[in-house]
């Protein structure tokens, strides 16, 4: 018995072999995962080049792909080791299987929940794009106060409504729109 539990006829090395084999069937997707990680910085820069996200936008999306691909490999594989070990004392080959994938899918979604709010955090930014070009485009940080979003946009509207000499219908429904944006994210 190990741990309360009686192994029969298998040795604890064939439970960690299973554990090896799902360790190295998640080895195998590191090729994809450095694809991915390419293809998203890539992306990334080509908005950012283009003006359709903010240079700190952009680097903050890099480094979340970064270090939610990079977490994730380390948590996949500690969590599948984990899983696969629990799963395989309990339930043998197919429940190192099991465990293994559900310890990786469990501990990869984890740390990137964690390094999206981190990087939220460490680069200051609002949690989309969208919400930052609206935040921008009021002209007040993201952390203002709803009274001081008002302000803005009854200065702006004042300046930019469709019934003043230098009024613009594409400035006023941009600012509507900004608004509404903001107004959803706050609700």
């Amino acid at each position: 018995t190990w741990l309360g539990f009686t192994m029969g006829e298998r040795s604890l090395t064939q439970y960690y072999d299973s554990a090896g084999k799902v360790v190295s069937f998640v080895k195998k997707y590191h090729i994809l995962d450095a694809a991915k990680l390419t293809w998203q910085a890539i992306s990334n820069i080509k908005q950012w080049w283009k003006g359709e996200i903010s240079g700190a936008r952009c680097a903050k999306n890099i480094v979340d792909s970064v270090a939610s691909i990079g977490a994730g490999i380390g948590a996949g594989i500690g969590g599948g080791i984990g899983g696969a070990a629990l799963g395989g004392l309990l339930l043998g080959p197919a429940g190192a299987f099991v465990g293994g994938l559900a310890g990786g899918a469990a501990a990869s979604s984890t740390t990137a929940i964690l390094v999206n709010h981190l990087t939220t955090w460490i680069f200051d930014l609002p949690k989309d794009a969208a919400l930052e070009k609206a935040y921008k485009c009021l002209g007040v940080h993201h952390k203002s106060e709803n009274d001081e979003v008002n302000r803005a946009y009854r200065r702006l509207a004042l300046q930019c409504h469709p019934d003043k000499p230098n009024g613009s219908k594409e400035k006023w429904l941009e600012l509507n729109v900004s608004l509404q944006i903001i107004t959803e994210a706050r609700a």
